[in-house]
């Protein structure tokens, strides 16, 4: 097969004119993602079918378009080409009369330098692709078949074909290969018997509709193609390194199709068939830059990567010259350049392409080379010897794939670099033809300098950083997973940060740690790590990030503030944060480790859920990536429960040389524990503590008569006092009553009502409520609820003159 202007080669000889020069499948390809819904979208208004939408693989609307309706589309801003749909073909009209062996013979030369075959084919079991992804663009594949177990990834299958020639629509139903020539090809590039790359997996996209000999002679479209690379760029695993194969081609250049290579190309090496139009008497099949497509029935896409600068795709022809009639050719020898195969400068490598056997998808008992019997004769140990380059194409793109596997980080570009300078050098006889311009390079696929040659070790692995002193860090890794086919000298490490000059340091194998000095503390690095042998230096490992430091000075003694079952706590930062930025800051308290953090930077958090009257001792631990440092503890802070009721006084009598004080009960909020509650304590004016007591009462004596008294009381529990309640100011021994209640009609002596340790005159008067004072003797009246009574005591000694009003409650 044979892609020209954006693709390469073919897989199989093809008729001079096989696509057709005009279609009413139009491939329309505009200036990004919104101009295709645009265009889309214009047509839909139009009732124009749009047969494809493509966003990845080219920015494209492939549509069947009327001659006006085409002349309108050519003048639209962001429409950057229109170009008819065209035929891509496979079709093999190679047959070769004698055989090569029951293997395929092309593993057993590309394995080796010299043209003398050993009948083996050597290569690393280890290393025969695994991880790697082949993508086969083709005619499907026959996912059971024995070649393939185990190894068939998720492939796609364009669902719907369109002629761009007769309009008609194929309906393909699945990625099944109906036709042969994918599997075949895949066979090649990753067959357990007949492949190259043995451990790889197989992806199938199906563009080709098939079903019978004429549709798949018929071929496929540039809108499919392009469908089914887009499909790849939009569901690739981009964990997994991965090669493309295409053995297919068209006749003319195509935009579309040159963008598609172009995007494929980025992501991953792309390896296509030259095409197979070459014979002995005339120029056809020479593919270079500068030709003219009207010379030649096929042209290359290597040809356009050429002119746009494209990297990663190789040009595959063939060997396995032919010799005799073309009708009946004959196998002419392993390294003759296969006159078939298209020829010249755009060519990159040759690998084997005649009489190659490899997988198909029917019993070998049939006549296999026909879709017409293949629905009753699948079978998954068929197998079929074919020609073309689309046969040379898939042992390269094998070889890709057990590159890769080595070099999995390695660039499209890098990869067929390397492919190109492990080739074998002049070992292909080229056919002499008159009238060409410059050959093809002479390079012949060599695998065996892939895998058995000695090259640069792959990455280290688990690359582990550690800090060290405040300007250093520890770096240690494992080895390679290969060593590259020589033994491994020494290790270097690199650290690199954002701005100015790297570090590094080295380690002699089999050392795998070394430690990087005269770092600049708080910046960050990014660390890589390289094995070297003899061959060089590998790959750099995945690097690894880390900010050199210390651990930081302790903060500063912390202080608390209680609170209702809280602690508030504060504290300075470290005088020294090591080099790096605190990152934490955890208050912890002793006992019962209950613990605070603050946001972001901030010196303070309270630390909840303490026990009321419990003491406690509060540290500070300053964190940074580098370690943590504790402050000294706090001085003793008891968490308290706030008052609910504070105390009060409810009587202040004064007595013969006492005072006798009576307040109001106190409470706190909330559950108290047991214990918390300590009393009372009570003050005199002068701030003694005259009195402490779980009661509300107190008896404050030795006084001293005709003196004043005040007094102060408060509530207390283990780690707190409540607000002060104070006392009126009374005269310690003065006047005071000593009854207030008496029967109706009853009589007592006024001694019984008031009294006083004054020895001044003692005067009595009723002021109402009827009580009557006859001598030294009170009287209640016979009804009323109270009465009052004023008493007086004049000044004597010490005792200054004293009144007070008596209130009798009556019963």
């Amino acid at each position: 097969m044979v892609v020209a202007g954006a693709l390469f080669g073919a897989g199989v000889v093809e008729p001079p004119n096989a696509l057709a020069a005009s279609s009413d499948v139009y491939l329309v390809v505009v200036s990004g993602d919104k101009a295709v819904d645009i265009v889309a979208s214009h047509f839909e208004s139009q009732d124009v079918e749009v047969v494809a939408e493509l966003t990845r693989a080219v920015d494209m609307v492939s549509a069947v378009l009327t001659p006006e309706q085409l002349a309108d589309i050519r003048q639209r801003p962001g429409v950057r080409s229109v170009e008819p749909d065209e035929l891509i073909t496979t079709e093999t009209v190679q047959t070769i009369s004698s055989s090569r062996s029951d293997d395929n013979w092309g593993l057993d030369r590309i394995d080796q330098k010299t043209g003398t075959l050993d009948q083996r084919f050597h290569y690393l079991d280890t290393a025969g692709g695994a991880g790697v992804d082949v993508y086969v663009v083709d005619t499907g594949l026959r996912a059971t078949h024995s070649e393939f177990v185990g190894r068939v990834g998720t492939g796609y299958f364009v669902p719907n074909v369109t002629d761009p020639e007769t309009g008609e629509v194929y309906n393909l139903p699945s990625p099944e290969d109906d036709c042969g020539h994918g599997t075949h090809v895949a066979g090649i590039a990753a067959g357990t018997k007949y492949g190259v790359a043995k451990r790889a997996t197989v992806i199938p996209v199906k563009i080709f509709p098939g079903g019978s000999a004429a549709i798949c002679d018929r071929g496929t479209s540039v809108t499919a193609f392009t469908q089914g690379i887009d499909w790849i760029l939009a569901n690739r695993s981009r964990a997994r390194p991965a090669v493309a194969n295409l053995s297919l081609g068209l006749s003319s250049e195509s935009a579309a199709l040159n963008t598609a290579i172009q995007n494929l190309a980025a992501v991953m090496p792309v390896v296509v068939a030259a095409g197979n139009d070459g014979n002995l008497s005339t120029t056809a099949g020479y593919i270079s830059a500068g030709t003219d497509s009207t010379r030649i029935t096929r042209k290359s896409p290597a040809c356009t990567a050429d002119k746009l600068g494209i990297r990663g795709v190789l040009t595959v022809a063939a060997t396995g010259g032919l010799a005799g009639d073309d009708n009946a050719p004959t196998f002419d020898g392993f390294d003759k350049e296969a006159r078939y195969s298209n020829h010249g400068p755009c060519v990159d490598i040759f690998a084997p392409g005649t009489d190659i056997k490899s997988a198909w998808p029917v019993a070998d008992n049939v006549d296999q080379r026909n879709p017409d019997v293949f629905p009753n004769n699948y079978s998954d140990n068929g197998t079929l010897k074919r020609s073309g380059t689309s046969m040379a194409s898939p042992f390269v793109a094998g070889a890709a794939a057990i590159l890769l596997q080595q070099f999995p980080t390695e660039t499209p570009g890098g990869l067929t670099a390397r492919i190109l300078a492990n080739a074998t050098r002049d070992a292909v006889t080229l056919v002499p033809r008159a009238g060409v311009g410059a050959a093809s390079p002479n390079l012949l696929l060599y695998v065996c300098g892939l895998d058995c040659m000695p090259s640069t070790p792959t990455a280290p692995k688990n690359v582990v950083l550690t800090r060290g002193a405040r300007t250093e860090i520890n770096v240690s890794w494992e080895a390679p997973e290969s060593d590259g086919g020589a033994a491994i000298t020494g290790y270097t490490a690199t650290a690199t940060p954002a701005a100015g000059p790297g570090v590094t340091c080295a380690s002699v194998a089999p050392t795998l740690s070394c430690k990087l000095t005269g770092l600049a503390a708080g910046t960050s690095y990014s660390v890589t790590v390289t094995a070297t042998n003899a061959t060089g230096t590998g790959t750099t490992s995945t690097a690894k990030s880390l900010t050199p430091g210390a651990a930081p000075a302790s903060p500063g003694t912390p202080a608390g503030a209680t609170g209702n079952s809280e602690v508030r706590v504060t504290w300075t930062a470290p005088a020294d944060d090591g080099g790096l930025a605190i990152t934490k800051y955890t208050v912890t308290s002793t006992p019962e480790g209950k613990t605070c953090s603050p946001v972001g930077a901030e010196l303070v958090c309270t630390v909840t859920g303490l026990s009321p009257g419990t003491a406690y001792t509060f540290a500070v631990t300053a964190t940074n990536d580098a370690g943590s440092a504790t402050s000294l503890t706090s001085a003793t802070v008891v968490p308290v429960l706030p008052w609910e009721y504070v105390p009060a006084f409810v009587a202040v009598t004064p007595a013969n040389r006492r005072v006798d004080l009576e307040w109001s009960e106190a409470r706190v909020l909330g559950a108290a524990p047991a214990g918390y509650f300590t009393g009372y304590e009570v003050k005199d004016a002068k701030g003694a503590v005259v009195c402490v007591t779980t009661g509300l009462k107190c008896s404050i004596g030795q006084l001293t008569n005709a003196s004043k008294a005040s007094f102060t009381v408060a509530a207390t529990t283990l780690g707190d006092k409540s607000q002060v309640a104070a006392s009126n100011e009374v005269l310690v021994g003065g006047v005071r009553q000593l009854g207030n209640v008496m029967p109706r009609k009853a009589s007592a002596l006024l001694s019984k009502i008031a009294t006083t340790n004054s020895k001044g005159k003692v005067t009595w008067r009723a002021l109402s409520g009827g009580c009557r004072i006859v001598g030294k003797v009170l009287t209640a009246p016979s009804k009323g609820t109270s009465c009052r009574l004023r008493v007086s005591v004049a000044k004597a000694g010490a005792f200054p003159a004293q009144t007070l009003t008596v209130v009798i409650g009556l019963r």
